[in-house]
């Protein structure tokens, strides 16, 4: 019998509740092996490190991506057609090998049966000579969702593309009978494509239920409780499409809010699900603004019983699409089809919803920074009076004056660089950092290929960087000022395993240090802080030292914490510290 809201809750999915984290609930737990299980000798784990082929497979690893408490992801390339994927592989010491194993089949046979842009493609599935399971994915040069909830809210705009993006690919998950069960901000990547951030992939489907092959009335609760649907704590709504219009709810709510409507214990977050009204995002916090056709949508999805929300992922993203004309937003993904809704309802959305030509140079207004639309203004006045020359085309003028551009924001760049301001701008400055630069060159720069100009500088500039790191590296004194080369560079080059190894940042930290950089919004005791970084970066490391000497010297406002680690870096450079032993210089 269907539980209602405000029936009291099963003792047995209470009991079950204590045992569930924000990871998936394991099915079951044991330290026996499936050679073990089925009586065969157990063999030497293979040994998978950097450059070597994996043994039993045609992968060659590039480098270590991330692992879990089962699986470990690797970057690989295929020997023969050199294709680059993520290789995932079971942990060598999972205590629960088996359930490891049908967890990563499970996830391979069910997202190869969708066939979606924005699902994750997997390649194969095979298992290692000592019986690990492996799968090959299609590799998303990005990061997922988790990573943007320290600069939460986030935009508008932005969250729009991204939720209609995620309703196709559950649509398409949905229609192929397949219920994901676990969406959550850590299984939605982002990353660049067609020259446009924020392309939304699904990844693990692990968990995900097939509908009419779940067999049972009990059943241990799955999934991560802050985004569980209260059918779900139940083990009633696995196979329903309408508990991942829940999930997307919770996750919009959290992308906004910085946290998901209901937090705390888990048996808490269950009580919270079934009974507590959803709280109104205003009053999260007093700066959270959101219109309220956009929060009407959210408070649908995340209605208790499924009948009250959504019917299907189609309904959803055309309330999205209605939500977005309501409040005059224009969006980089605007060009995505309209969803599958009755004829009445497209034919008003496509009237009404803003159109994005692909074609066209630029992106939606208030898309280019103000630098780049500064210095498009003159630029595109010359490319008006070119086009008049004969034997010019309009097209070729337009290029003429892309590629202009591009050139003058590279010069910029490199200019910037060469005082320090890679992604701090100069205090008292009015000129542009290295990272703006390079973001107006990536959005100008359409097709955004791998060898493009944007490409070019963030190497350029990360190689620097990290350069700079490693000339401080050697002691320890001067190891908390390369740890802020490094997390520099880590912006230009995400994936540098160099940088990220040394870098002081948590992912979460350098998330929010993008958004400043990108924005250019710190604050000035920020940027007083990281002086010195801009004074240690000259050539010539005596130069930089004494210029830091200087510095520390005359500027009487930096923090104590601030003067101590200068201090200590001088002294291991065998300067005097004049400035340190006057009495009369009090800090």
């Amino acid at each position: 019998m269907e539980r209602k809201t405000g029936d009291p809750v099963p003792a047995e999915v209470l009991a079950a509740v204590f045992r569930t984290t924000r990871g998936i609930t394991p099915q079951g737990s044991t330290s026996r092996t499936r050679f073990a299980a089925e009586g065969r000798p157990r063999q030497e784990p293979a040994r998978i490190t950097r450059g070597r082929v994996v043994p039993g497979t045609r992968y060659r690893i590039i480098r270590w991506l991330g692992e879990g408490g089962m699986g470990v992801i690797y970057e690989a390339e295929h020997l023969d057609i050199r294709r680059k994927v993520a290789l995932k592989v079971i942990r060598e010491d999972s205590s629960q090998w088996n359930d490891a194993a049908r967890k990563l089949q499970s996830e391979a046979k069910t997202a190869s049966q969708i066939g979606s842009p924005y699902i994750v493609q997997v390649f194969e599935v095979g298992e290692l000579p000592d019986g690990r399971t492996f799968i090959a994915l299609e590799l998303v040069e990005g990061h997922d969702l988790f990573q943007e909830l320290d600069a939460a809210p986030m935009s508008l705009s932005r969250l729009l593309g991204i939720l209609r993006q995620l309703c196709k690919g559950l649509d398409a998950a949905h229609s192929a009978g397949i219920v994901h069960c676990d969406i959550k901000p850590e299984n939605v990547l982002i990353h660049r494509r067609d020259g446009r951030e924020d392309a939304v992939k699904i990844v693990d489907f692990g968990i995900s239920r097939v509908r009419g092959s779940f067999v049972g009335t009990s059943h241990r609760p799955t999934g991560t409780p802050a985004y569980m649907s209260p059918e779900r704590w139940t083990g009633e709504g696995e196979e329903d499409p309408r508990s991942d219009i829940y999930s997307v709810g919770c996750l919009a709510f959290e992308l906004l809010a910085g946290r998901p409507p209901f937090v705390g214990e888990p048996s808490r977050l269950m009580m919270d699900h079934f009974e507590k009204p959803v709280p109104v995002l205003r009053e999260i916090s007093a700066k959270l603004e959101v219109p309220a056709p956009l929060e009407a949508v959210i408070r649908q999805c995340l209605a208790k019983r499924p009948e009250h929300r959504y019917c299907d992922m189609r309904d959803l993203e055309g309330a999205l699409c209605e939500a977005q004309i309501a409040m005059g937003i224009e969006t980089v993904w605007d060009d995505l089809p309209l969803p599958e809704v009755d004829v009445t309802r497209r034919e008003a959305l496509r009237r009404r919803m803003p159109t994005h030509d692909r074609s066209s140079l630029f992106p939606p207004r208030h898309w280019l920074p103000p630098l780049v639309l500064g210095g498009l203004i003159g630029v595109f006045g010359l490319a008006r009076s070119t086009s008049l020359h004969p034997g010019i085309t309009e097209r070729s003028s337009t290029d003429t004056a892309i590629a202009i551009e591009i050139d003058r924001l590279t010069g910029t760049a490199r200019t910037a660089a060469t005082t320090g301001a890679w992604i701090y701008p100069r205090m008292g400055s009015a000129e542009p950092t290295a990272y703006r630069c390079v973001l107006g060159v990536e959005q100008l720069d359409l097709p955004a290929r791998v060898n493009g100009r944007g490409a070019e500088l963030r190497r350029e500039f990360a190689d620097a960087l990290i350069r700079l790191g490693d000339r401080y590296w050697t002691r320890s004194e001067s190891r908390p000022f390369a740890s802020d080369y490094y997390a520099q560079a880590l912006l230009f080059d995400p994936t540098n395993e160099h940088a990220a190894t040394r870098a002081a940042l948590t992912a979460g930290e350098l998330a929010t240090l993008r958004t400043k950089a990108s924005q250019l919004d710190f604050t000035e005791d920020e940027l007083r802080v990281v002086t010195p970084l801009a004074l240690l970066a000259g050539d010539d490391e005596r130069k930089a030292i004494l210029a830091l000497e200087a510095y520390f010297a005359h500027d009487d406002r930096m923090s104590v914490t601030q003067a101590h680690r200068i201090e200590q870096l001088l002294r291991t450079s065998g300067r005097p510290l004049a400035a340190f032993t006057d009495p009369s210089h009090d800090r």
